[in-house]
C-alpha cells in the first residue's frame, strides 16, 4: 500500500495502472495538526490535502516507489476540475472516508519527506502484498471503488486530474476499507432517519392523548349499554310486573301463631338493613326479632314478650320500625304513644319521640305508626290519629310538624290517617301512605301541600288505579313505589311517574292481610303477612 503526496515525474514513471482504494479530501484542522502529519513550519502553507492509496490492478507488483506519483491539487479551480470530469457517472462510485490510522501523510513539495517516502518502499511493498492477497472473491462481488488508469504526466506543474487520468472503472476494494466506508454511510442514513424534530415529538404526544381520549369514550360507550340494560329491566318490570316469582316462600315464622323464636304472632312492621338482616315487629308477642340471612329462628332484640310501658317493654300495638347503620332499632310503640330506641345489644329502650301520653301538643304523639331516621338522627314520626308527620331532633322533647297538621281531610294540604313513611333525604321528600284517604302522597319537608302519586283521594277500589286502605310502602333506587294494599290483599308496584299500579304479589290468595313491605339488596320482595303469622319472600327473577 502506497501513499503518494508529491508531483508527478515523467522520467520516473511511464505508465501506472492503479486502483484508488481511498480518495478523501481533508481541510486543515486541529485533528491533523495534533497528529503531526506535516511539520509545523508548513502548517500555514497547506490547507487542503488529498489522500490517495493505490494498489496494483492485477498481478503487477510495485517495486520502485519512485515510479509512482500522486497529484495533489490545492486550489479551488483544480478541485472543481474533478467534479467536471467527463467520466460517466454510472462508472463512478464515490465514497468519502475518514483518514485511516495506517496512512502516512507527507506534505507536498517537500524534498526531505520525498526522501523519507523513497526509503520506506520495502514496508509499503510488504503491506501492499499482504492486503492484495487478503482480497476474496466475495469482496470483489459486493464492493466497488474507483480506478484511475494514468498516462503520461506532462510536467511537474500541477494540472487537473482530467489531464492525468482518462480511464475509470470499478474493481474490488479491500474488505476493511469497504466496510469502513459503507458503515459510515449507512450509519449516517440511519441517524438522519432516526432524527425526529420537535414538531414530530409534539405530534406524537398529541396523538397519544387523542388515542387515550378515544379509549375512554369507547369504554364509556361500552359501559353505557349495561346501565341502559338495567334501566330497561326496571322499565319492563313496571310494564309487565313479571320479574318476581308470584309464588312466595315462608322466610320467617312457620305460619302458625306462637311465641317461640321460630314463630310469629300478628307481625306488623318489617325492615331490612344494608346487610340484608331482617327486623320484625312481632306485635302479638310484644317484641322485636332479628332474623339473620338464612336463619330458621329469630333473635330477641327488644321487648320482653309481655305487654307493658316500662323502658324494656312494648305495648300491645307496636307498628313500624327502622334500623340505622349502627343497628340501633327504632320502634313505634302505638299503644304507649311513644317511639322507643334500643341501642344495638341494649336490654332497655329510651324514648326519642313523644312523652308516653296521648295528645295533640308538639311534645306528644298520638298513635304513632310510621318511623324514619335520617343521617343526622332526626326522627320522623307519622301520627296516625293526629293526621300529621312530625320531626324530632336528637334529644329534643318537642317535635316540629313537617307534613299535614291541618286536621283530617283529602285535600292536598291535609293527611288522613298517615301510616307507613319513606324519606328521600337527598331531595327532602317524604312519601306517605294516607290510609283512610286511600292514597300515596309525596310531601316536601316544610311544604304546605302534598302531591298524590297513587290512588284516588277518598275512594277505594280494586282496579289498577285504586287502593283500599294501604298501610305501608317502600321505594327502590329508581323511586318506583311498592305499596302494601291491605284490604285488596296485594302488593302494588307504581312505576316512577305512573299512577297505574301493577300487582306483583298477592294474586292467587298467597297473602292474608299484608301489613308491611321491604326489599333486600337483590330486590327480593318481603311481605309481612299479618293474618298468616309469617314473613313471605318473593324472589326476584
Amino acid at each position: 500500500m502506497f501513499d503518494l503526496y508529491s508531483p508527478c515525474r515523467l522520467d520516473d514513471v511511464q505508465s501506472i495502472e492503479a486502483s484508488i482504494i481511498k480518495f478523501t479530501h481533508h481541510r486543515q484542522s486541529r485533528s491533523l495538526k495534533s497528529r503531526r502529519h506535516y511539520p509545523a513550519s508548513l502548517k500555514s502553507r497547506f490547507r487542503n490535502i488529498i489522500h490517495a492509496t493505490i494498489r496494483g490492478k492485477s498481478n503487477t507488483r510495485f517495486t520502485d516507489p519512485e515510479s509512482v506519483d500522486q497529484h495533489h491539487h490545492r486550489d479551488k479551480s483544480r478541485r472543481t476540475s474533478i467534479s467536471k470530469s467527463p467520466v460517466k457517472r454510472s462508472e463512478i462510485t464515490r465514497r468519502p472516508v475518514s483518514t485511516s490510522k495506517i496512512h502516512r501523510v507527507y506534505p507536498l513539495r517537500s524534498q526531505s519527506n520525498w526522501n523519507i517516502w523513497k526509503n520506506d518502499d520495502s514496508k509499503k511493498n510488504l503491506q501492499l502484498q499482504s492486503n492484495y492477497s487478503a482480497r476474496t472473491e466475495n469482496d470483489r462481488e459486493y464492493s466497488h471503488q474507483t480506478i484511475f488508469k494514468t498516462k503520461k504526466c506532462p510536467s511537474k506543474s500541477s494540472k487537473s486530474i482530467d489531464d492525468n487520468f482518462h480511464h475509470i472503472k470499478t474493481i474490488d476494494a479491500e474488505p476493511d476499507r469497504r466496510g469502513t466506508t459503507e458503515d459510515y454511510h449507512q450509519n449516517s442514513k440511519r441517524n438522519k432517519k432516526k432524527k425526529c424534530p420537535r414538531y414530530c415529538k409534539i405530534a406524537s404526544v398529541i396523538a397519544v392523548l387523542v388515542l387515550g381520549i378515544g379509549i375512554v369514550i369507547l369504554l364509556a360507550l361500552l359501559i353505557k349499554p349495561k346501565a341502559t340494560e338495567t334501566t330497561t329491566i326496571i322499565t319492563t318490570t313496571c310494564t309487565s310486573g313479571t320479574f318476581w316469582n308470584t309464588i312466595g316462600v315462608t322466610y320467617a315464622g312457620n305460619g302458625s301463631q306462637g311465641s317461640a323464636l321460630n314463630q310469629l304472632s300478628s307481625p306488623t312492621g318489617i325492615f331490612i338493613d344494608s346487610s340484608d338482616i331482617l327486623y320484625i315487629n312481632d306485635g302479638g308477642n310484644y317484641r322485636s326479632l332479628k332474623y339473620l340471612s338464612g336463619a330458621t329462628s329469630g333473635i330477641l332484640i327488644a321487648g320482653t314478650g309481655t305487654s307493658g310501658s316500662a323502658s324494656n317493654q312494648l305495648g300491645g300495638s307496636t307498628r313500624f320500625n327502622y334500623v340505622d347503620s349502627n343497628q340501633n332499632i327504632y320502634i313505634s310503640d302505638g299503644s304507649n304513644n311513644r317511639v322507643m330506641r334500643w341501642a344495638n345489644g341494649a336490654s332497655m329502650g329510651v324514648i326519642v319521640a313523644g312523652d308516653g301520653t296521648s295528645g295533640t301538643s308538639l311534645n306528644q304523639t298520638r298513635t304513632p305508626y310510621g318511623v324514619w331516621v335520617d343521617s343526622s338522627s332526626n326522627v320522623f314520626v307519622a301520627e296516625f290519629t293526629n293526621h300529621r308527620v312530625t320531626r324530632w331532633s336528637s334529644g329534643a322533647k318537642v317535635g316540629v310538624v313537617v307534613a299535614g297538621g291541618n286536621l283530617q281531610g283529602t285535600t292536598p294540604d291535609k293527611l288522613s290517617a298517615p301510616s307507613g313513611i319513606f324519606f328521600d333525604e337527598t331531595n327532602q321528600d317524604l312519601y306517605i301512605v294516607n290510609g283512610i284517604a286511600n292514597t300515596v302522597v309525596k310531601w316536601r319537608v316544610g311544604a304546605s301541600n302534598g302531591t298524590v302519586l297513587a290512588g284516588v283521594p277518598g275512594s277505594s277500589g280494586v282496579s289498577s288505579t285504586y287502593l283500599s286502605f294501604p298501610v305501608d310502602l317502600t321505594l327502590d333506587r329508581w323511586n318506583n313505589i311498592y305499596v302494601a294494599d291491605r284490604t285488596n290483599v296485594r302488593i302494588q308496584l307504581f312505576c316512577n311517574g305512573s299512577s297505574t299500579g301493577i300487582t306483583i304479589a298477592g294474586s292467587g290468595s298467597s297473602l292474608i292481610l299484608p301489613y308491611s313491605v321491604a326489599l333486600d339488596s337483590q330486590l327480593n320482595l318481603y311481605v309481612s303477612d299479618n293474618g298468616a303469622a309469617r314473613i313471605i319472600k318473593f324472589s326476584k327473577l
